[in-house]
This record gives structure tokens, C-alpha cells and sequence, in this order.
């Protein structure tokens, strides 16, 4: 695995892609690398999604992911105010030295 640069607060994976979100090959299968960092970090990942709270796909900060369900992720992928409170909820955390 290619290790993660720090970008703002993100670790981001410049590894292989799809679509924008890293991915390596674990026990034969193409694995998503925000998927194994939250696993990794022992979060419930099974039959979730994981949405980004700082937007961007590669990044791999555990502190920048939260798991949710699909239709969740599809809604705060939709609303504005999510967006804006996720980087709120970010702009703290840097601030108390989480992310």
C-alpha cells in the first residue's frame, strides 16, 4: 500500500483508483482503502456505507469517516447544509486536535 500524504488534515491515497477512491488488492479482491482504514479503526463497516465528511474520495483519515447507511450517504451527498455542517463538524475537530 502506498502510504498517504497529508493534505489539510486529510491522508490522502495517491495509490491505484477508481472513480476517485483508492483501492488496493487484499486476499484476492480489489478492496476501496477508506473501507479498510474504517475497518481497520474498528468501525462497523458490514453492509454500510462510509460517507467522507471532508469530501474527498482518496482520502483515508479515520477522523474524516463516518459509517452510514446507503441512503444516508445519498442524502447528504444532495444537501448543501450537510455539507457545510461537515466541514464545521471538521474545522472542530482540527481545533481539538482529532483530525
Amino acid at each position: 500500500m502506498k502510504l498517504p500524504a497529508l493534505d489539510g488534515g486529510c491522508h490522502l491515497y495517491w495509490g491505484s483508483t477508481t472513480n476517485g477512491y483508492g483501492q488496493i488488492r487484499e486476499h484476492g479482491r480489489t478492496r476501496y482503502v477508506h473501507r479498510i482504514a474504517a475497518r481497520e479503526a474498528g468501525m462497523d463497516i458490514e453492509g454500510k456505507t462510509i460517507d467522507h465528511l471532508c469530501r474527498r474520495r482518496n482520502c483515508v483519515n479515520v477522523a474524516h469517516l463516518q459509517v452510514v447507511s446507503r441512503e444516508e450517504n445519498t442524502r447528504r451527498e444532495k444537501d448543501e447544509t450537510w455539507r457545510k455542517f461537515a466541514l464545521f463538524l471538521l474545522d472542530q475537530a482540527k481545533r481539538e486536535g482529532a483530525a
